[in-house]
């Protein structure tokens, strides 16, 4: 079901809990789905959340960013309890869902020669 949810998505928080690691250890399966179903232009960030759980850290810092330098998408520790990076990552997605989606050209483009037509030998236009 969740697979409808991002067909046509622009852009995609991918989340795991540092106290927790089945959520990273999952974190490939839920990328592959998503790189499956999604638009091939999907901006993608993964958040590594609870980070105010520091006493309970299963999955180490080093870890996340070496998970997230090798699929290729940056990475954020938040808290949603304390807000702690929760900005930051969201600025960071909308940006680049802005510069790859909104930034493009829309419509036509047109050139500064404007042709000159004929119609049996007389000037149109």
């Amino acid at each position: 079901m969740a697979k409808n949810y991002y067909k046509r998505a622009h852009g995609m928080i991918i989340a795991c809990a540092i106290n927790n690691r089945s959520t990273f250890d999952n974190l490939r399966v839920w990328l592959n789905s998503v790189k499956e179903k999604a638009e091939s232009e999907i901006q993608i960030i993964l958040i590594a959340n609870k980070c105010d759980l520091e006493e309970e850290r299963e999955v180490k810092k080093e870890e996340i960013k070496s998970k997230a330098d090798e699929l290729g998408i940056e990475f954020f520790e938040t808290s949603a309890k304390t807000n702690f990076g929760v900005d930051e990552a969201f600025d960071k997605i909308i940006h680049k869902v802005f510069r790859a989606v909104y930034s493009r050209p829309i419509g036509l483009t047109l050139d500064d020669k404007i042709e000159e037509r004929t119609m049996s030998g007389k000037k149109c236009c």
